[in-house]
């Protein structure tokens, strides 16, 4: 059979089971999947980046995007997401080896609901333990060993 026509009963398996959305740009993607109750977004990826892709590709099928949540910080709807960039149906073979390979992309980013990432956590200590852990890594300053390789210009 056609691969094809695999690709075109799964997207319409998918559809039907309300898996795919709507189009997005890759932003809203990662926004869309940041603000979901089930952390997951999948969809069309259209505007700049798609159309890149597909004239890069020299093709007109269509770019897919699903972003997934890895990790949830304790920062409140802080989120560590993982997008996967795909075009179905598109394949290319690789020059060294031969091999036909499918074309897809991830890529993972901490992102908060007002586009930063999370605040880095700090560690407690108490006060006697940080003045003793700063203090140790200081070390003396070498001031005679350094002025005395400076020789004075006549």
């Amino acid at each position: 059979m056609n691969s094809n026509y695999f690709i075109v009963l799964a997207l319409a398996l998918m559809s039907s089971q309300g898996a795919l959305a709507q189009q997005a740009d890759i932003h809203d993607a990662f926004f869309h999947a940041l603000q979901s109750p089930a952390g997951v977004y999948k969809g069309e990826l259209k505007g700049d980046l798609a159309t890149y892709l597909q004239r890069q590709a020299k093709t007109t099928v269509p770019v897919l995007i699903s972003v997934t949540t890895l990790k949830t910080f304790d920062q409140p709807g802080c989120k560590r997401l993982q997008g996967e960039i795909s075009m179905p149906g598109y394949t290319w073979k690789d020059a060294k080896t031969g091999a036909i390979n499918s074309f897809s992309y991830k890529m993972a980013m901490n992102l908060c609901p007002d586009g930063s990432g999370p605040m880095p956590k700090l560690e407690k200590q108490a006060p006697d333990k940080q003045r003793a852990a700063s203090q140790s890594n200081q070390q003396p300053l070498k001031t005679k060993a350094i002025n005395s390789k400076i020789k004075a210009k006549p």
